[in-house]
């Protein structure tokens, strides 16, 4: 009888979706402080501000355009783009058989 490997996981699947879905969510909330111009001595936001540049660091910078909230948006929106392929390519190589 032959065995099948499977790389089907549907648990493994499901931890990349909310593990990349809360790193999306810290990049978006940190876009929307800086867009809304939040009050920056905020605890929430300091922290928010800080988990997004270390998920982002790599994007820090990208675009530099006169604009401080465009270079925000275009930056951490880039990120995001990235960590939701990086999720998707993951999910979709955990669900296949």
């Amino acid at each position: 009888m032959a065995v099948i490997r499977s790389r089907y996981n549907p648990l493994a699947a499901r931890i990349i979706s909310v593990v990349i879905g809360a790193i999306i969510a810290v990049l978006l909330l940190h876009i929307l402080f800086v867009l809304l111009g939040a009050n920056v001595d905020n605890p929430l936001v300091v922290f928010i501000s800080g988990l997004a540049g270390w998920f982002g660091w790599l994007f820090t910078d990208l675009f530099t355009v006169g604009n401080a909230q465009l270079s925000v948006l275009l930056n951490y929106g880039l990120a995001i783009v990235v960590y939701a392929a990086i999720g998707a390519g993951l999910r979709t190589l955990f669900r296949s058989a």
